[in-house]
């Protein structure tokens, strides 16, 4: 039997490297955004704006790379901006590889973090003069990390604890 699967895709995304629920430990956030002018025209100029959450340090904000050239910037609302101007990129029914870009930073999560704690981030897309598209929202969330594996006086323990998250009591 042969069947197709069929079902809806964006190819405007954002996402991030770390699971859902980050250990309290975590540092870094991995970050890329995904854009594909899925128009009928050449795109000549792309903007992609990204609010940054309340939660991460901005002062520790790497760009790793993009797909083309592109300028950035970070206004005092905590908005990253970054500017592909005269990109040209063509539409996916004329060039569907040339049609798609990519922008790859990273950014430490503020220490000391609450356990519960909700990082969010939604980046937003705009191919010349057209509304934003707006990606899905990646959500990291602080948790307490559940099991371990210690070693005391050569003697190597696994530590699980349990329910996670808790309120009152944990085993």
């Amino acid at each position: 039997i042969e069947d197709t699967c069929v079902g809806s895709y964006d190819p405007n995304a954002k996402g991030v490297a770390q699971s859902r629920y980050i250990d309290t430990g975590t540092k870094t956030l991995d970050y890329n955004v995904e854009f594909q002018n899925t128009g009928t025209a050449p795109a000549y100029n792309v903007l992609v704006t990204d609010i940054l959450d309340q939660n991460l340090d901005v002062n520790t904000l790497r760009i790793h790379g993009s797909s083309h050239k592109m300028d950035f910037s970070l206004g005092d609302n905590r908005q990253l901006n970054f500017e592909f101007q005269n990109i040209m990129l063509p539409d996916s029914g004329t060039d569907y590889d040339a049609s798609q870009g990519f922008i790859s930073y990273s950014i430490d999560v503020k220490p000391s973090l609450p356990i519960g704690t909700e990082i969010k981030n939604t980046a937003s897309i705009f191919f010349d003069f057209n509304d934003a598209i707006i990606t899905n929202t990646t959500i990291n969330t602080i948790h307490l990390k559940t099991s371990s594996r210690v070693s005391n006086d050569d003697k190597e323990m696994n530590i699980s604890i349990f329910p996670n998250p808790l309120s009152n009591t944990a085993t």
